[in-house]
């Protein structure tokens, strides 16, 4: 399992996987290749400021025959209009997107996939 070395330098919460991950530059930020997943990570406020960053790395990841998520970390209000042109944006790229509250849902959320293996 790999975690993008970009990830952790951008939220330095991510240091605490370099234990369960292994550490390299990869287009997704994490890859499980046992199960053929990549996961996107984003923050609602990023996809504000750069709306279109979500596209450009969908198509980079696309090349690889594996199931592709969009893990949202929701950290500003009123992001109900955002979510809704998320999806419609995802829906061509049948790309499964979950949603999670806060800096704690989301460690939990990768440390729970690293057992996955």
């Amino acid at each position: 399992m790999i975690i993008s070395q970009n990830l952790i330098n951008k939220y330095s919460y991510f240091k605490q996987l370099d234990k369960l991950y292994q550490i390299q530059d990869v287009k997704s930020d994490f890859t499980i290749e046992s199960r053929k997943l990549h996961i996107i990570f984003m923050t609602l406020s990023y996809h504000q400021g750069h709306p279109h960053d979500i596209i450009s790395r969908i198509q980079d990841v696309q090349q690889f025959p594996y199931q592709l998520l969009l893990l949202l970390h929701l950290d500003i209000k009123d992001e109900f209009n955002y979510l809704m042109d998320l999806q419609m944006t995802l829906i061509p790229y049948k790309c499964k997107l979950i949603i999670l509250w806060t800096q704690n849902e989301v460690i939990d959320f990768f440390k729970r996939t690293a057992e996955l293996k």
